[in-house]
């Protein structure tokens, strides 16, 4: 009975000695993929810190090109007003042109028709009557203004009832 005992023992240890060997590979294992894992922690704390860094300067780079975009619509804006005011001062002389011309149409018609009137107190007469076809110009551009104002505000008056419906 000894002898068995000594025997089973005997085997218990085999097993042992090459469970412990496996045990001990696995550790081995182990180490290398964490040394491993050490140098992709690393390198993945690097890549981290440079990402942060790109996004500051990212951050900078956006900052200054907001106040440059800024710069430039302030400057656009206050050139926008000029081109307005320009604009505008453009048609009213185009309308004082505008309204000479006809005087001056109208005159020569009037002067074709009666041959003793003076050149100069014609022209004086066809200016009058520019400034009066432009005057009368800007009172119809303003009444077809308005005209317009009413047509879209019946418009949407007529989209709106619809929309009720």
């Amino acid at each position: 009975m000894s002898i068995t005992l000594n025997i089973i023992i005997a085997v218990l240890l085999v097993f042992t000695i090459g469970y412990c060997s496996i045990l001990y590979k696995r550790l081995s294992d182990l180490r290398r993929d964490r040394n491993e894992l050490e140098k992709l922690a690393a390198t993945f704390n690097e890549a981290t810190e440079r990402a942060e860094a790109s996004i500051l300067k990212l951050h900078s780079a956006t900052e200054t090109i907001v106040a440059s975009l800024q710069n430039g619509i302030t400057e656009a804006s206050g050139k926008i007003d000029d081109l307005k005011y320009l604009v505008e001062r453009g048609e009213a002389t185009a309308d004082l042109l505008e309204g000479a011309v006809r005087g001056i149409e109208k005159n020569r018609n009037a002067v074709s028709g009666s041959e003793g009137m003076d050149g100069l107190s014609g022209a004086a007469t066809a200016v009058g009557a520019g400034e009066k076809a432009a005057s009368e110009a800007k009172a119809e551009k303003a009444q077809m203004d308005k005209a317009k104002e009413k047509s879209e505000a019946a418009a949407e008056l007529f989209k709106a009832l619809q929309a009720v419906r």
